[in-house]
């Protein structure tokens, strides 16, 4: 009977730990998940990474990420990612020459004038629609003396594949005033109306993030294709193109990508071509093809379009996903977690984003951030029906059982007599 009345002592003061226990205040209960931010004491600003793994459990995106510190206060953060580009300004350019070598190339000499301003892209105007040509351009300042800026670059289009391709080619800064153009059509004069040129002084390859994911082979496809699918789940990822891996030395192939919501009906969601190739002792590859951000789309089908070529050797596919950083100011002898996991949540706006440039801080201290934790204490915000959809339908049925009995009795009822 002790040991009996003890192990239910025992039992009522866990459970009544459990019940009085807040591991978010009331206000918060609604989130389902937290992270304990580490690394964070002090008063200059501090970045978080966020983990891949955490957009599993992201709910609309980012708009139910919260910051909060030891007293439940809300923290205001900025969402950022590094993919922001300074504008292309555009330079004024005259076409000099427009000449065909038959049988080797097509070549323009572009006058940028007198004392012209440092420029790194150049983008070809055509009316040709479907082509893969091989670009090369030098400077001189001159035009005489010329130097190679870019040996080999490609420009494309594919208007049968609907894929509008690239013209824009982008070499070393320099502030020649002649650019000497080469495009390595042999068979006729590739034809060029015009020629922008342009300068970034912060141009980079896109910054993204490869998803692990699991991408099956779909073994349905036509010879012409090979063809990937793979299921995200009910995750908030947001794609913003596709990564290859491959063994084969030389190739150039055209890249489709499809989502679907149910794994059966196709919708295309971009397009673009990957390559690899060598010249003299030089290699040239794009494994990569960039899209815009995409929310919320379970399932994905990529398609690398082989014609009557062999399938690239040891080719596989995966999604990435741009690396978001989430930048504040902590306080000292304050602690901080990241809660998430709410579909109902909205995003919140704060004045920080308007009154401080995250650019302006590149040296930001890397805050760490610990494991997943479910919150003890969650309260589901839906409404009762919502969580509990069978007693609806119970209900509903109840009710046409009453209406049906009901009905059978007034059938039965006797006739008043006249």
């Amino acid at each position: 009977m002790i040991r009996r009345g003890f192990a239910s002592g025992l039992l009522f003061l866990v459970t009544a730990a459990i019940l009085l226990s807040a591991d978010l205040p009331d206000q918060w209960r609604a989130w389902r998940y937290s992270r304990q931010v580490g690394n964070s004491s002090g008063s200059e600003p501090a970045k978080i990474l966020l983990p891949l793994d955490i957009y599993a459990h992201l709910e609309n995106g980012f708009a139910d990420l919260r910051l909060l510190d030891d007293l439940g206060l809300e923290v205001p953060f900025i969402l950022y990612d590094e993919n922001t580009q300074a504008p292309m300004e555009a330079r004024p350019a005259t076409i000099r020459e427009n000449s065909f070598v038959p049988g080797k190339y097509t070549q323009l000499v572009v006058n940028l004038g007198a004392r012209p301003a440092f420029h790194n892209a150049l983008e070809v105007h055509t009316t040709e629609t479907d082509f893969i040509d091989w670009v090369e351009i030098a400077v001189s300042d001159d035009a005489s003396t010329w130097r190679i800026v870019k040996d080999h670059a490609p420009i494309s289009a594919f208007r049968k594949e609907n894929i509008a391709g690239g013209r824009i080619v982008h070499y070393s800064d320099n502030n020649g005033r002649f650019l000497r153009v080469r495009i390595f059509e042999t068979a006729h004069r590739f034809p060029v109306s015009t020629v922008n040129v342009f300068f970034s002084g912060e141009y980079r390859e896109p910054v993204r993030a490869v998803l692990p994911s699991q991408f099956t082979a779909d073994s349905s496809a036509p010879s012409t294709l090979s063809r990937w699918v793979t299921d995200l789940g009910t995750g908030s990822f947001s794609i913003s193109g596709a990564a290859f891996e491959t063994t084969q030395p030389q190739f150039f192939r055209i890249v489709h990508m499809q989502t679907s919501e149910n794994g059966k009906d196709w919708q295309d969601y971009c397009s673009g071509q990957i390559y690899r190739y060598k010249q003299g002792d030089k290699q040239a590859e794009s494994l990569r093809v960039y899209s815009g951000e995409t929310w919320n789309h379970r399932f994905w089908r990529i398609e690398i379009v082989n014609g009557g070529d062999s399938p690239l050797a040891g080719a596989t596919p995966a999604l990435l996903i741009i690396p978001r950083f989430v930048l504040f100011f902590p306080q000292a002898n304050r602690s901080y977690r990241l809660i998430y996991g709410n579909a109902r949540a909205k995003a919140s706006t704060y004045d920080l984003a308007r009154t401080f440039d995250y650019r302006t801080a590149p040296g930001a201290r890397l805050a760490t951030l610990g494991a997943e934790e479910s919150i003890s204490n969650y309260r589901d915000p839906r409404p009762f029906t919502e969580r509990h959809p069978h007693l609806l339908w119970l209900a509903l049925g109840i009710a046409a059982v009453v209406i049906a009995y009901a009905a059978l009795l007034a059938l039965r009822a006797p006739k008043p007599s006249v």
